[in-house]
């Protein structure tokens, strides 16, 4: 399912309908109705049966609109809401991934993306769809451990309970 594809849309518009009936234990439209509302949505939007997966796979966060790799079920698995101009508007899926090592000295190392940002629910946040567009890259960002890494990197340091300051925890 990677966005290059010029395959993966029919796939994608044909059997995602399917499979989340199934999931969510709905009735599953008959394959070949599927396929023929998937044939529709890309020739009335896309003008052809075979538009890469990025043009209709998207990831939209506020300003952010990115082609993405994946779909349900996938590696890199993001569910996507079609909208009214044929596109699928990544709104969920479950899709972190994090790479951690340890070198022969035991220093741990830890990379990781998240298709949002840590802010999913909160549009106002600076967070909400920072790491989109490495998630579009293929990239990741260090996890940061220690004091050291985090210097330069904390907006607000507070313990729990001590919340009552303006603007604390809102990040």
């Amino acid at each position: 399912m990677n966005k290059e594809s010029r395959s993966a849309a029919l796939v994608a518009l044909m059997t995602q309908p399917i499979l989340f009936a199934r999931t969510n234990g709905d009735p599953e439209p008959a394959p070949i109705d599927s396929l023929r509302a998937a044939i529709t949505t890309l020739k009335t939007h896309f003008g052809r049966l075979d538009p890469t997966w990025g043009e209709v796979n998207r990831i939209r966060r506020g300003p952010v609109d990115l082609a993405i790799d994946g779909a349900a079920d996938t590696y890199r698995s993001v569910w996507g809401v079609p909208q009214k101009d044929g596109a699928m508007t990544a709104d969920g899926g479950d899709t972190l991934i994090m790479f951690v090592t340890w070198d022969r000295d035991g220093v741990l190392r830890s990379d990781s993306i998240h298709q949002f940002g840590s802010a999913t629910q909160d549009a106002a946040s600076p967070h909400y769809a920072d790491q989109t567009p490495l998630f579009a890259a293929m990239k990741t960002r260090p996890v940061l451990f220690t004091q050291a890494q985090l210097k330069g990197q904390i907006r607000e340091d507070y313990r729990p309970g001590q919340r009552g300051r303006p603007g604390a925890g809102r990040d």
